[in-house]
């Protein structure tokens, strides 16, 4: 593999001629550089960073995207929010051809000429001749669909072509490769199972210390009805006579009913 310090990062030589030389130094052959996409049907394209048409000597000055755009089959989708466009298709498309377009060309340059619309393969007869915006103020947005023909990789760095009224070409940016959405979404995932690990230890935690709180509830109950058993059977009721283990612990009393009671068995004995 050939490793050369050109200076320039890969959009800066996308679509640059690869040239292959013979041993006289002579150009014998030539290719277009184009980035690799294992799954170029799912390609999102856009076209920003509009400038005015090459030979537009207008005041209009476009500003905007168009996109993403996502291919379904041969069939292009697509949004659009735009400024800047001709306020005199408030009514929509008039009748000159291409009045108030908005479409893709066959060309590959915002430079030149950006050749004819783009359609190819099965499409044989113009789809983009009915493809118009409406505009509010010098504003437009909105949704289309159409069938050209091509793929993603085939539209792709094709120019986005804006018409006015009259039909004339005011405005031009090439489609390029959008944010692959998997890496969006991939990200989204991310975050969310992040959040949802934080969740989770959160909610282990709070488990946890409720239990922990719960846990000492019971235990402080528990030792409180032990508590108050062993006090029950430890400090007599009212009016219960007391059992006494020891003389220290005798009451005269108690002591004098008991001799009372002694004397009086001997008695009926006798």
């Amino acid at each position: 593999m050939a490793h050369v310090t050109t200076g320039a990062i890969g959009s800066d030589v996308q679509g640059r001629a690869m040239i292959i030389h013979d041993y006289n130094g002579g150009r014998i052959a030539c290719a277009l550089l184009e980035p690799i996409r294992p799954l170029v049907q799912h390609l999102r394209l856009r076209a920003i960073d509009f400038v005015p048409y090459f030979n537009y000597g207008g005041n209009l000055v476009v500003s905007g995207s168009v996109g993403p755009m996502v291919t379904e089959g041969v069939t292009q989708s697509f949004s659009y929010s735009l400024e800047g466009v001709d306020p005199a298709c408030e009514s929509g498309a008039g009748t000159a051809g291409n009045s108030c377009g908005i479409h893709i060309h066959s060309g590959t340059t915002c430079a030149g000429d950006a050749a004819g619309h783009y359609y190819t393969g099965m499409v044989t007869s113009d789809p983009w001749t009915t493809v118009a915006y409406t505009s509010v103020s010098g504003t437009t947005a909105g949704v289309l669909s159409v069938t050209t023909g091509g793929t993603a990789a085939d539209v792709v760095n094709r120019a986005m072509i804006i018409h006015a009224y009259n039909g004339g070409r005011i405005a031009c940016a090439l489609l390029a490769v959008y944010p692959d959405p998997s890496d969006v979404i991939d990200g989204s995932n991310s975050q969310e199972a992040d959040e949802d690990v934080t969740f989770s230890v959160g909610a282990v935690v709070g488990i946890a210390i409720g239990a922990g709180i719960a846990g000492c509830l019971f235990g402080a109950c528990i030792f409180w009805l032990v508590t108050a058993v062993r006090g029950g059977r430890s400090k007599p009721r009212s009016g219960q006579p007391k059992l006494v283990t020891s003389q220290q612990e005798a009451d005269p009393r108690q002591v004098a009913v008991d001799m009372h009671l002694h004397s009086q068995l001997k008695k009926n004995q006798a």
